[in-house]
């Protein structure tokens, strides 16, 4: 397996230096601060994956549990390849994977919980995902095009919760059909709704890796644990390629214990994705 750290660019979104009284403090505070865990960038597989147009290249650290898992050496984007079922994508597009890895973020070496008789769960777990996905609807999008990328999630999201059998649609029928019947005045009625509803990603965010243009946002649909921290692409007109960072949240810890590292890692890890087009990609 490649070491990623050795194989990367420079990178541009590289933890800043610590200070010199930090460098000279850390080994008396990181036992009590520092969260342990995150991905195994010295042991990384290093991936090409031909799809016809473009062919797609990325790291996958070894997985912390499980693995084991064969993923495709090619695609033919053009012959409608099989989809898998994929029960946790984002918003239910078809979708085919070209890697998995997990990881995970725990507690610091000397937290205080370490000493008590409980179980010592991780801060969370968290399963990457590199997919391609086959863009909605029969449309086409424009690569580069990252207003149109964007009006293209914004859309697909709100069709996703909103649209008859979405998750919002159902909550607003079956909550309205609860508690009518039981004498509840409409305006009652629909703050139990809002309450209950799930939310699109609030911003998206422009990022360049590698020359290609990505979006990053959070999907936290109830807004209280992010559900994924996600990275897409418009790979071809037909299909986007998401690196899904996927998140379950363990001990109810405050996402200041273990949010920033995550942030950090996936950046460093989408310094590795590059996509090299053999020809421009035409809808």
């Amino acid at each position: 397996m490649a070491k990623l750290a050795a194989t990367l660019p420079p990178i541009r979104y590289r933890r800043t230096p610590p200070s010199f009284l930090k460098r000279l403090t850390h080994p008396f505070i990181a036992p009590f601060k520092e969260v342990l865990g995150g991905p195994n960038l010295e042991h990384c597989d290093h991936r090409r994956v031909d799809c016809g147009v473009v062919a797609v290249e990325f790291y996958l650290p070894a997985s912390y549990f499980g693995g084991g898992s064969k993923f495709p050496e090619s695609v033919d984007l053009e012959n409608n390849p099989t989809p898998q079922i994929a029960y946790n994508d984002r918003t239910g597009h078809d979708i085919l994977r070209l890697g998995v890895s997990n990881w995970k973020y725990g507690r610091p070496r000397l937290e205080p919980t370490r000493f008590l008789p409980i179980p010592q769960d991780p801060y969370v777990i968290v399963t990457t995902f590199w997919q391609l996905e086959r863009v909605k609807n029969g449309l086409c999008l424009e690569v580069g095009n990252m207003a149109m990328l964007e009006q293209y999630l914004m859309d697909d999201y709100y069709a996703h919760l909103e649209s008859e059998g979405g998750q919002n649609w159902k909550i607003r029928a079956e909550t309205q059909a609860e508690l009518e019947p039981r004498g509840w005045d409409q305006e009652s009625i629909d703050e139990q709704i809002a309450i209950q509803l799930f939310d699109p990603p609030k911003r998206y965010e422009p990022l360049v890796f590698n020359s290609a243009g990505w979006l990053r946002h959070i999907w936290a649909p109830r807004q209280n644990y992010p559900k994924a921290l996600n990275y897409t692409c418009a790979l071809t007109p037909q299909f986007l390629l998401t690196v899904s960072f996927d998140l379950t949240e363990m001990t109810g810890a405050s996402l200041e214990h273990w949010w920033s590292p995550l942030v950090e890692d996936s950046e460093i890890l989408m310094q590795g994705v590059k996509l090299h087009y053999k020809d421009l990609p035409q809808p």
